[in-house]
């Protein structure tokens, strides 16, 4: 009778900790199915190229980026994460030798708004999109935001690339956007004006120290009365704390890209 009890109450208190939590579990969710989907298909990838040529070899860079050698080709897969601002890949690409990308996946950068609307279950405003990233231009409330997107010509979401060479400063909330940025579509090829670090990033809203006007501009927007209060002592924080991928940490996905080094 006391087994039955105790059952029963094990039941209600898991009930009540899933009824509470739902957006966590949601969210949870959503983590796993993405880092499920990527190491599926990066075993698939390795389990064809193994079938096709058995004389390949495999090392990986302390960057994360997967390098495959075989007989007539030099490739590289690297998993590039929504949620972090500028990744080096670990990859040493030369001048004037190309490169061509091959990119897949997709990509969600506002990931509240998507546990939201499943919540309600409306569909969501704010779509997942794939390495092209959205077409259909910056929403109204972005408009101050946009001194701040990573690369202003290019669409939200989309692939961006740079080539670091060893006098260039590192990319970052110090550095948004360097000069000679490129933009990495599916299928495309590009050769590197100098010799270098590949760095990749998922072009999105990046605060900064070094421009906190355009900073705070960009995140209190055109709020008005007791909510422009709220968002400068919000933005006050950011600044001690020193919190300039707020707008990156509410991303969710992967870009797999397959880089083509055979040239190289």
């Amino acid at each position: 009778m006391n087994f039955l009890k105790l059952s029963k109450m094990d039941n209600n208190l898991l009930k009540d900790v899933i009824g509470n939590d739902k957006s966590l579990i949601r969210f949870l969710i959503l983590i796993s199915v993405a880092f499920t989907v990527a190491v599926i298909t990066t075993w698939i990838l390795f389990s064809y190229l193994k079938r096709q040529n058995s004389d390949f070899e495999v090392s990986f860079s302390s960057e994360g980026a997967t390098i495959i050698v075989s007989k007539n080709s030099r490739k590289a897969i690297f998993l590039l994460p929504a949620s972090k601002p500028w990744v080096n890949t670990g990859i040493i690409v030369n001048k004037d030798k190309p490169i061509t990308f091959t990119a897949s996946g997709r990509v969600h950068l506002a990931i509240n708004n998507l546990v939201k609307s499943a919540e309600a279950n409306i569909k969501p405003q704010v779509k997942w999109t794939g390495p092209e990233g959205y077409d259909s231009g910056l929403a109204e409330k972005d408009r101050y935001r946009s001194p701040i997107l990573i690369s202003p010509r290019s669409n939200l979401g989309k692939i961006i690339g740079f080539v670091k060479s060893p006098n260039d400063i590192t990319p970052g909330p110090k550095y948004r956007s360097p000069n000679n940025t490129f933009e990495v579509e599916n299928n495309t090829v590009y050769t590197p004006k100098e010799t270098g670090e590949l760095w990749l990033c998922i072009n999105d809203f990046l605060l900064g120290p070094e421009d906190d006007e355009k900073s705070l501009k960009a995140y209190i927007g055109e709020t008005r009365g007791r909510e422009r209060e709220k968002r400068i002592q919000e933005f006050n924080k950011i600044l001690t704390q020193g919190y300039w991928e707020i707008w990156f940490d509410d991303n969710i996905g992967e870009y797999m890209l397959q880089i083509d080094l055979t040239n190289n």
